[in-house]
Order: C-alpha cells, then structure tokens, then sequence
C-alpha cells in the first residue's frame, strides 16, 4: 500500500505530459484534414474554372465564327444585291449565288434549276450541268411570297443545320434576281409590243429589219416586206362599235401570224395596218406565195361575240435589196404597191400588176358569204 501511494505521483506526472502531447497530435491531424481539403477543394475550384473557361472560350470562337460568317454571308448579300440592281444577266446572278453556297459548303457542288429548264451550276460541278442518280443530293425549292415556284437549288451532300440560313440566304436572292429578271422582261416586252394585238411594235419591227439587213448583206439572199390594210376597217367601228373593231383586230393578227414562218415576223404599224417582215427570200415569187397564204386568212369569216363577219386586206410587195436600200424607202414602195392594189379592180380577182413604181402588188379574192356583213 506504501509503495502503493508511493508511486502515484510519478503515474500522474507522466499522464499530465501525455495528455497535452495527445491534444496536439489531434490538432494537427485535424489542421491537415483540413487543409487537405481546402488543397482539394481549390484543385476542385480550379479544374472547374479551367473548364469554364474552356467552355467560355469555345462560346466566344463559335460566335466569332458565327458573327464572321453572318458578316461574310452579308457581304456577299450585298454583292449579289448590287448585281441585282445593275441588271446584271440572271445567269451570271445565279451563278455568283452557287459558286457562294457552294464555297460555304465546302465545295460540295451546287446546280440552280429554273422552272425554265435552265441550269446553273456552281463552278465546283465542272462541267457537269446536271446531277445524276449516283449524285447523293437534296432539293431546296425557290418560292415567291405565294408559293409560286420559280425553280430550286440541287446540293451535293446531307443537309446540315448551317446550311439554313445559307440556303434561306440563297433562295431569298435567287426569288429576287429571278423577279427581277421577269418584271424587265415584262418592262421591254411591253414597250416592244402592241398592247392590243401583242405583235411586234414599229420599235421591234425596225429592229428585226436592221437584222434581216445585216444578214442580207453577208449572204446570197434578200428579205421583204408585205404591208397589209384591212378594207373598209372603219366601218366596223362605226358599224358595231370599238370592242367588236379591237377584236376583229385581234382575231386577224392570229390568223395572219399562224401562216407565216416562226423566222418571220408580223408587225402592228398602225390602227389597221400590219407589215410582215420575210426573210431569206430568193425570188419574188416565194413573198407572192406568202401573200396568198396570208389572204386565205380572210376566206373563214370573223365569229365575234353575236357577229359574224367577213373582211378582206389589200397587200403590197417589196423586196431588199431590189425595191429599197433602208427601212423607210421599202415602206414607202410596199405601201404604194398596197394603194395602187386598192385603187385597182374591186372584183378580187387574183392578179400581179406592174405599179407605177416598177413595183407588184397583189390583191387575193376574198369572197363575201350570202346574208354576212362585209367588214
């Protein structure tokens, strides 16, 4: 018990030492954890930054690239627009539009179709027009605002969600030069045309005979012109009025264009006068067999609305380079042959005679039905 009580104080002493050293050693172990995770949660912080930053900076490339490639599609937009307002030819439109999908694409080849049945390809197709079946393609149609279709873009390859606003680019400006092409068309047309009739005006009809001209002098042959009157015209008019005189009309420019050759051409040069323009004429008698072809336009009678009628036309010859060297003296000759055919012999008989200006003219029977009214 002594030794007891004797040792006590030295097992006290001892644990009083240990006691703090183990408090510490908790401490530290508790401060490393800790540490450790705060070592952890930084790495943790910091691959997680890297990632965002990653991220950030692909986000920022995309919409560089986006926002370059939206500028560059602007650009060329704006070329294409310019071209457009120059009245650059459609072809050569269309095809900086191909070319420029096409480019976009990475040169995967790219064809215009026009309802026309024209093509234009893109640069990259060669000298293939056309694709084929073994061609792997798609189809992006071109409409106006109500769906009218105007042609559309045949594309090599699948398509791919950039090719959207690329195409709706394309198919934008392709409706637009394709418009603007047929408002022109429709713009010269009128002012080449005869509103009433739809033939050709004295301005297209001058121009066609300064082509026959040309094309005389540079070979064997000649052309003619045929200057046609209708008889008597005014008194359908005054007879039965504008509307059923503006259909007569009508009704003798389609009979006299369907006898004529598709190299011809008929011209309205006045209220009820028409020149026929003939080209590559050898021989007189070949424009004199025109003529009666033209005459037979006027062996059917006219049904016009409750109207039947029945009309007749005097005609006159001249022949380049024989009658005439320039437009106006052949009119002058042709015309002059037609009245001298009109003063001639009211029988309509068929006959040629010399004018007084070396001329022929050439009056066709037209024979007038029993119980018609003669126009």
């Amino acid at each position: 018990m002594v030794s007891l009580l004797a040792s006590l104080p030295s097992r006290m002493s001892a644990a009083s030492l240990l006691w703090p050293l183990g408090i510490s050693m908790a401490m530290v172990n508790t401060v490393c954890a800790v540490l450790l995770l705060i070592s952890l949660g930084a790495a943790i912080y910091a691959i997680r930054m890297r990632i965002r930053a990653r991220t950030l900076q692909r986000a920022i490339g995309d919409e560089v690239a986006r926002q370059t490639r939206e500028s560059l599609i602007e650009r060329e937009r704006s070329r294409i627009l310019e071209a457009i307002g120059n009245t650059l030819p459609l072809p050569q439109v269309l095809a900086l539009i191909v070319n420029f999908i096409s480019e976009q694409r990475r040169g995967l080849r790219c064809w215009c179709i026009l309802r026309r049945g024209a093509t234009v390809p893109s640069a990259s197709a060669g000298t293939l027009e056309y694709p084929g079946d073994d061609v792997e393609q798609f189809r992006y149609d071109i409409h106006t605002a109500d769906e009218e279709w105007l042609g559309a873009f045949l594309l090599e390859g699948h398509p791919s969600p950039d090719d959207s606003e690329l195409l709706r680019m394309g198919t934008d400006l392709a409706m637009l030069a394709i418009q603007n092409r047929q408002m022109q068309e429709a713009l010269i047309h009128r002012t080449e045309h005869d509103p009433l009739t739809d033939l050709p005006n004295r301005l297209l009809f001058e121009r066609r005979v300064a082509q026959a001209m040309a094309a005389a002098e540079r070979h064997t042959y000649g052309f003619a012109l045929i200057y046609i009157d209708l008889d008597h015209f005014k008194r359908v008019n005054d007879r039965y009025g504008h509307h059923i005189g503006d259909l007569y009309l009508r009704t003798v420019a389609r009979r006299l264009s369907e006898r004529l050759r598709r190299r011809d051409t008929l011209g309205r040069v006045g209220g009820d006068e028409f020149l026929a323009l003939i080209t590559q004429v050898y021989e007189r008698a070949e424009v004199e067999e025109v003529v009666q072809r033209l005459a037979d336009a006027f062996t059917s009678p006219f049904p016009l609305q409750e109207f039947l009628l029945t009309g007749t036309a005097s005609f006159g010859i001249a022949l380049f380079p024989h009658d005439g060297a320039s437009l106006q003296q052949l009119e002058v000759a042709a015309d002059a042959a037609m009245y001298a055919s009109k003063r001639a012999t009211r029988s309509r008989s068929v006959e040629v005679k010399e004018s007084s200006h070396g001329l022929r003219h050439f009056h066709p029977h037209a024979p007038v039905p029993q119980g018609k009214v003669d126009a």
